[in-house]
């Protein structure tokens, strides 16, 4: 997982603190992230049929993120397929004409074929996040289709800007004696702020922050650990990315370098 922590505490005190952490993102989402922009629709041509081919990258993506496929038979009829169950069956209520007008008019639409009258288009899109064994398969024909690599696409992409103001870090989960990359729902706790409320069994109440996050690194006595110069992180005229290619065994583990201010008693609730 990538992280990006604060340098520095900022002016209002309800705000960033030195080494708090303002985001994560794991591996998977940003490999999920970057695979999706590689098969954006305008990326690819169109037939001279004003149509997608088929066989493409972008068909076999659509086919990967989405529940139905729908087959134009004739004029009034389509055969639909379930993709997760293969089950099919014809409808022939759907006025065909008039969607697959209107879908073609839309820019950068997804519908494919090779003549008017017999187009296939995908509906339903599937959740994907977390989902291991889609997102590799995504980029299974990423790599079959183009010369992007999925090792070349897992690190989440700060600008120079960003590098020179604030602190990029990464780290592996480690659970059950098993190195492993980090969940969504972990990424977004240790991204969360200290907010309480008066009666937390009344969610009508609002709550109160505390302070803009939760979770923090103390990079400043861990300049060994993480592989940083503290003086370069703190020079705004250098742009500092300690984040390496190493193996996952090889890389530090979140709960060793991100620790909670409430356990360490900085806020007391």
């Amino acid at each position: 997982m990538d992280i990006l922590i604060h340098v520095g505490d900022s002016a209002d005190p309800l705000w960033y603190k030195d080494g708090d952490v303002i985001g994560c993102y794991p591996f998977l989402g940003t490999l999920l992230q970057n695979g999706q922009n590689i098969c954006l629709p305008k990326k690819f041509d169109y037939n001279s049929a004003g149509l997608r081919d088929f066989g493409t990258l972008l068909e076999k993506y659509e086919q990967k993120v989405h529940k139905y496929k729908y087959e134009r038979v004739n004029s009034n009829e389509v055969l639909i397929t379930n993709l997760l169950t293969e089950e099919q069956e014809i409808d022939s209520s759907i006025d065909l004409y008039s969607l697959i007008t209107k879908m073609i008019a839309i820019p950068n639409h997804t519908v494919f074929g090779n003549e008017q009258g017999k187009e296939v288009w995908y509906m339903k899109k599937l959740p994907l996040f977390g989902d291991s064994a889609k997102i590799n398969s995504i980029w299974d024909d990423i790599e079959q289709h183009t010369g992007n690599l999925r090792q070349n696409n897992m690190r989440k992409e700060f600008t120079p800007t960003v590098k020179q103001t604030m602190l990029a870090l990464d780290c592996t989960g480690f659970l059950n004696s098993v190195y492993t990359d980090i969940s969504k729902h972990t990424a977004s706790d240790r991204s969360s702020p200290i907010a309480v409320r008066e009666d937390e069994n009344d969610e009508t109440i609002q709550t109160t922050l505390i302070a803009k996050r939760q979770w923090k690194i103390p990079y400043k006595d861990m300049d060994s650990e993480l592989g940083i110069d503290i003086d370069d992180v703190l020079d705004v005229n250098k742009i500092v990315d300690p984040r390496q290619d190493i193996q996952q065994t090889e890389k530090n583990k979140l709960d060793n370098i991100m620790f909670d201010k409430v356990d360490l008693g900085e806020y007391i609730l």
